[in-house]
């Protein structure tokens, strides 16, 4: 037994140590686990955190919204098929953004970057404040902005991403009197 004796001891130091040495494993996998570095594809401005701590989320889940630097933020327009017939690339937009009244800010100016040739599907619409209330064929026109910024009280603020707006498209021109005279000449024109 006292040959054997010091052969046990190092036996159970050894488990032990493996014991010890599982422990050591699992903590660091617990530690690994308790916190998670997620890299951006590109540099950019995180805009929104859509996930919280402790919350569960799978590889599907949007967890931030991204801003890429350097980039500059474009107005998406929804028009109606009645609407779309007149509108061209380069035209320019007179923007109203909800956060800023336009009685006090003025509007903000924009030009025509795309107009789809097809509308889109209800699908693509569901997200939208009124996608469930569309009763015609809606087009997006796309609008480049004249500014990322919006004066106000003696500063510029931001525009941010998803901020709410109207948008008015002048299409024609006229002087004053051809408003008045235009169904005197309409009627003269069809005589």
């Amino acid at each position: 037994q006292r040959r054997e004796l010091p052969l046990q001891v190092g036996a159970r130091i050894g488990e032990l140590d493996r014991e010890r040495a599982e422990l050591v494993q699992k903590s660091a996998e617990s530690e690994a686990q308790r916190s998670l570095v997620i890299r951006a594809p590109q540099d950019g401005v995180v805009s929104a955190v859509l996930a919280s701590p402790g919350q569960t989320v799978t590889p599907a889940s949007a967890l931030a919204s991204l801003v890429p630097a350097g980039s500059s933020l474009q107005a998406h327009l929804y028009a109606p098929s009645s609407a779309v017939g007149f509108l061209r690339t380069q035209q320019p937009v007179l923007l109203r953004y909800q956060a800023f009244a336009h009685q006090k800010f003025g509007h903000q100016r924009g030009r025509i970057e795309q107009v789809s040739l097809a509308p889109l599907q209800l699908a693509e619409l569901v997200g939208q404040p009124w996608g469930g209330a569309v009763r015609e064929p809606m087009y997006r026109i796309t609008v480049s902005l004249d500014r990322q910024h919006v004066p106000a009280y003696g500063s510029l603020q931001p525009l941010a991403p998803g901020m709410q707006l109207d948008a008015d498209v002048p299409i024609d021109r006229r002087k004053l009197y051809e408003w008045l005279f235009e169904p005197v000449l309409g009627v003269a024109g069809r005589v």
